[in-house]
């Protein structure tokens, strides 16, 4: 009869199950204030006493070390959290198998039991240990001595030769010994697009952290722009024998930094890869995660390790002293002009090889103020008077922090603006003269109020209702008595918003320039 029970057990087991069972106990540690979460179906245990926390289909491990029991047929995520930190997302999966399988195989005596094996995988060893050895990433926040951040573009370009997808078998990872399944691009050429999920996705990332002041839109010399090209992107498949695997991918990223007025600062290209996601969660039929998930995670670990370079840090400081230039510049507005006619006549278009902006006359021996933004990096530029003539000017002097420059000419007793450092109120009438859009609408004029008085990074504004569009950039701001007032600026654009144009009073015009009437 004994002998009788104990074939009956072992027709209803296996010899997996019976000598190591469904599930294995494993070890997981992290630095101190790193908490770690897994979707193991069963408790997570520390030092003596048994808790956890339940929250969506992950349990909470309340201390930065202890033991997780793991059924040994599925894979199990490690995630590692920490306040002001990017999350690491680990797999825990089997890495061999148990002699119990092999004696099993050989001798399969008993169908049903071999059956539970290839059910319950009992035969599966994981790691004893998981450990994540260094702290996690800081994720960089916004403080009120940087500046604003804005992603401008965005491209992907994956040459011919570089691998997409490559497959490994699990013991052969570590040494990157695999099969590559297919190349960046099909065809002989370069694939390069621009690619506005990536661009958008950058600047969430950014508004998350804080770096995008979505109030601030005026031209700012306190905001940088970033460009970045994902030049290589490998999909790494993995797999352990039918039922398990994992996927994950590694990039490279130029990233480019540059200035309010579009001119590169520095750059750099940084390798990242993501965490490892299961490979049933990704071509499974109750898949968890998708493709652009991975792919975030390893464009986001990039772009900190750019935002944190050193060099990038220096350059993101807040510019909080404006350096006016040491020499003052004299300027003789001997013959002035206050009719509508002589107010076009002594406005000008500023051509340059990238574009055109507005300029205004304010000295008879040839000065003219214009925008930063108009002349950036172009020395000399061109200058075109309402009687379609032009010539050559030069940039003599400009502030990025204030916006403006001063141009010259070679001319004399030429009619120029009156120049008044009167305080404009709010509601007072005002006209702007520019070239917008086209050169050949130069010298347009268009009318309004003083909308209100800003004060952004210690400059102030001057907000008009006037119509301003691109092109009108260094017009002059005129009062009722045809006296200039302040130099145009910007606009804010955007779905809904109508007439609010800002211009740079000319007191800090003068002040920024260091000019002397």
């Amino acid at each position: 009869m004994r002998i009788v029970y104990i074939i009956i057990l072992l027709s209803l087991s296996s010899c997996s199950v019976i000598i190591h069972g469904t599930r294995q106990t494993v070890t997981v540690s992290a630095p101190k204030g790193v908490t770690i979460k897994s979707n193991s179906d069963v408790k997570l245990n520390d030092t003596t006493t048994s808790y956890y926390k339940q929250k969506s289909k992950y349990n909470t491990l309340t201390k930065a070390s202890g033991t997780i029991e793991v059924r040994r047929n599925k894979s199990h995520y490690l995630i590692y959290t920490k306040p002001g930190h990017k999350d690491y997302v680990d797999l825990m999966m089997p890495k061999s198998i148990t002699g119990a399988y092999v004696v099993g195989n050989v001798f399969p005596f008993f169908v049903w039991g071999w059956f539970i094996d290839g059910q319950a995988k009992a035969y599966m060893k994981f790691e004893k240990s998981y450990a994540l050895n260094e702290d996690l990433k800081k994720i960089p926040s916004y403080t009120n001595d940087k500046k604003f951040i804005y992603v401008d573009s965005a491209f992907l370009n994956i040459g011919t030769s570089t691998p997409y997808v490559t497959k490994y078998k699990y013991r052969n990872y570590p040494d990157k010994k695999g099969e590559v399944l297919y190349y960046g691009s099909s065809n002989n050429s370069n694939f390069k697009t621009h690619n506005y999920y990536l661009q958008n996705t950058l600047n969430y990332m950014l508004y998350d952290y804080g770096f995008i002041d979505s109030s601030n839109i005026v031209i700012d010399h306190n905001t940088v722009y970033i460009n970045c090209e994902l030049t290589s992107m490998n999909f790494s498949i993995v797999k352990f024998g039918e039922y398990f695997g994992f996927v994950n991918v590694e990039i490279d990223i130029n990233w480019t930094l540059k200035d309010a007025y579009k001119s590169k600062l520095h750059e750099k290209t940084i390798s990242s890869i993501s965490g490892k996601v299961a490979f049933k969660d990704i071509f499974g039929n109750d898949n968890d995660f998708h493709i652009g998930e991975i792919i975030d995670d390893a464009v986001e670990y990039s772009f900190i390790d750019f935002l944190e370079l050193e060099e990038t840090s220096l350059l993101l400081n807040k510019d909080t002293v404006i350096r006016e230039p040491e020499t003052p510049i004299v300027i003789k507005a001997e013959l002035v002009g206050s009719s509508i006619e002589d107010q076009k006549n002594q406005s000008v278009a500023i051509k340059t090889k990238k574009g055109h902006g507005s300029g205004c006359i304010i000295s008879s021996d040839g000065y003219i103020l214009t925008n930063y933004h108009v002349v950036k990096n172009e020395n000399p530029v061109n200058v075109i008077f309402n009687d379609g003539t032009s010539t050559e000017a030069n940039v003599v002097r400009f502030s990025k922090q204030s916006d403006v420059a001063l141009l010259k000419i070679d001319r004399d007793s030429l009619r120029s603006f009156k120049i008044t450092t009167e305080n404009p109120s709010v509601a007072e009438d005002i006209m702007l003269i520019g070239t917008p859009l086209s050169l050949e609408n130069i010298n347009s004029i268009s009318k309004g109020i003083i909308s209100g008085i800003r004060n952004w990074n210690n400059i102030k504004y001057l907000q008009t209702d006037a119509k301003v569009n691109p092109g009108n950039s260094g017009g002059p701001l005129i009062n009722s008595e045809g006296e200039l007032i302040g130099i145009v600026n910007a606009k804010l654009v955007g779905i809904g918003i109508e007439g609010i144009g800002f211009a740079i009073p000319i007191k800090e015009v003068i002040k920024s320039l260091n000019l002397k009437l």
